[in-house]
Parts: C-alpha cells; structure tokens; sequence
C-alpha cells in the first residue's frame, strides 16, 4: 500500500477490530463456558461474534483487495493456514490436488474461526480441532502419514 490514508485506515480498522475482540470476550467468554453442554446457547452467543467478524471484513474489504486481506487474516493467526500445510505435504507427499484443496479449504475455515479468538492460545485450539477434521478426512481416504528416516511422523505442530 502507497496511500498512507489508506493506511491508516486498514491500521485503524484492525486496531478497532482487537478491541472489539476483546470486548467481546470479556463480554462474553464465562458465558460460553456456563452454557458449554447447551448448543443452542452456545451458537446463539457465537451469533454475535460471527456478526462483528463479518462486519470486519467487511470493512478491510473496503480498502484492501483480496489478496491483501488474505494477509490480515494470515497474520493474525500468525502464519498457521501456511505453515499447517506444508507440514501435511511432507507427511503426505502423495495427495491428489483434491485432498491438497479440501486440506487447504478446511484450513482456511480454521483461520476464519480463529481470527475471533481471544489469545493465541485459542487460536492454537481451533486449529488443533481442525486438524483433526483434516487427520479423519485423509483417514476416510486410506491415507497414513509418510515416516521420516528415523522413523518418526514429521510434526504439523508449531
């Protein structure tokens, strides 16, 4: 970007958006955990976080292609999306270009859902869950991770 206003208004709207995060998690996180076994109350809660998630691309979208948004959500779940898949492309030097897609699209979903978590430790989490997802979808296809020389499966942890 060469337009610093632009700038400052991308910069801006990202500061607004952990704000609102973090507003949102004080608001409502002890919530969550009171109504964990209720999943309706859980996802009536989660409405509202998806709503200001929304609204946030919305508003990145404004000023940035989507290229450059891809980015935003990159580094704020800290590179995972990219660094997670190369990890499963070593330990399944292998897939089809549709397993390599499906993987790739249930990462990206992880992103989405982790952009919106409160620490780092959350984002982490989500994408944990979804490489289980990931894990039991290669399963379903007869996949098995490649060994290294040592024998050990290579890591897709951070």
């Amino acid at each position: 970007m060469n337009d610093t206003n632009q700038m400052a208004a991308v910069h801006d709207i990202i500061i607004a958006q952990y704000r609102a995060l973090r507003a949102w998690h004080d608001a409502n996180d002890a919530k969550l955990k009171s109504v964990r076994n209720d999943t309706n109350a859980v996802a009536g809660i989660r409405a509202t976080l998806k709503s200001l998630h929304d609204g946030f691309i919305n508003r990145l979208s404004a000023h940035l292609t989507p290229e450059q948004v891809e980015k935003v959500k990159d580094k704020m779940t800290y590179g995972k999306v990219e660094f997670t898949y190369r990890g499963y492309l070593v330990q399944y030097p292998d897939l089809t270009d549709a397993q390599k897609q499906e993987i790739l699209s249930l990462l990206k979903a992880a992103r989405e859902e982790a952009m919106d978590g409160g620490s780092a430790e959350e984002k982490t989490a989500v994408f944990q869950k979804y490489k289980g997802k990931i894990n039991n979808y290669l399963s379903r296809q007869g996949l098995h991770p490649a060994k290294n020389k040592a024998g050990a499966k290579p890591s897709t942890s951070e």
